[in-house]
């Protein structure tokens, strides 16, 4: 869980898409070749959207002043989840791109390092402050 995070980097909002996952998700892919958004990834039985920014809470989330608005997932087991999903479905290398062993490839993330942040609520030591399940997509660390 992380505490006082005023920048969101490589932040990323969960749009609930209509249906159901019948199949993997889609990866939109910019001319650079860096990722900017999946398509139908499911997370536990619900089918998101998911664009991949770079930002603040407050410009990522429609003020960053409502979790039960603003946010996708409320609950930290649910934020972990989606963090979960985004990793092994989306963000691990595989046929669709390097998106692990590059993070450069990812938009909003650099050579080193990239940190992904799935807020789920307000925290209480200062505005703009969020409590969010974190995914560190390098390829010596992966985990959530």
């Amino acid at each position: 869980m992380l505490r006082n995070m005023s920048r969101v980097v490589a932040g990323f909002s969960f749009v609930i898409a209509a249906g159901l996952a019948y199949a993997a998700p889609i990866l939109i892919v910019d001319v650079n070749g860096k990722l900017t958004s999946a398509r139908n990834v499911d997370v536990g039985g619900i089918v998101y959207d998911v664009d991949f920014r770079d930002g603040t809470c407050v410009g990522l989330f429609s003020g960053c002043d409502n979790p039960a608005t603003d946010f996708a997932f409320t609950t930290q087991a649910d934020a972990t989840a989606a963090s979960a999903t985004l990793l092994s479905l989306v963000l691990i290398d595989g046929p669709q791109g390097l998106f692990d062993s590059a993070p450069q490839n990812l938009q909003g993330c650099n050579q080193s390092l990239c940190l992904i942040l799935t807020p789920y609520t307000l925290s209480q030591i200062g505005p703009n402050a969020i409590d969010a399940a974190v995914v560190l997509n390098f390829p010596a660390i992966r985990q959530f």
